[in-house]
């Protein structure tokens, strides 16, 4: 695509911009179509004839703004209208600047928010790590109680069998 032809391109959608004006509107006031004024847009190879027909029509648009980018869009003539676009542009400008600076503070936003979470990841890997040790604690005194309830019973068992043996002993005292 040569650089040229879409320069001119983007001045005219400019312009259309400026005037308000659809792609399809517009080919159907200079002669031609909506996908013709689009290709001449997009910067696109078109003829001569197609750009007399739009300077043709739009007899307050500046030739030498289109085709070069120097001066102004609007001829003299159409001062009025020159400064409601400045007008325009300036205000476009603004809200522009506003959205950048809105961005900007989201982005600020975004980093904190960023900072944030990983310091809430931190502190859930450590919780996560007392957790298991709280866990690990829990088994060993099941463990524990497991080999005390063992122990226990041993216990009692050769409690029993001396209580019984013990008996057993005063018995055979007491036929004697």
């Amino acid at each position: 695509m040569d650089e040229r032809l879409a320069s001119i391109g983007k001045r005219l959608n400019e312009y259309l911009i400026f005037k308000k004006t659809g792609i399809n509107q517009f080919g159907r006031v200079t002669g031609t179509s909506g996908a013709q004024i689009s290709n001449i847009i997009n910067g696109k190879n078109y003829g001569i004839i197609k750009l007399l027909d739009i300077l043709q029509v739009c007899s307050d648009l500046n030739l030498t703004w289109l085709i070069y980018g120097n001066g102004s869009m609007i001829l003299p003539s159409s001062k009025q209208e020159e400064k409601n676009y400045e007008e325009t542009s300036s205000a476009h400008n603004s809200i522009a600047t506003e959205f950048e600076k809105k961005i900007a503070l989201l982005e600020e936003e975004k980093k904190l928010l960023a900072q944030k979470v990983e310091k809430l990841n931190i502190k859930y890997n450590a919780l996560e790590g007392i957790v298991t040790y709280q866990d690990m604690t829990i088994e060993a005194y099941k463990n524990t109680i497991s080999v005390l309830k063992a122990t226990n019973q041993d216990l009692k068992e050769l409690l029993q069998y001396y209580k019984s043996a013990s008996d057993a002993g005063t018995m055979n005292r007491e036929t004697a």
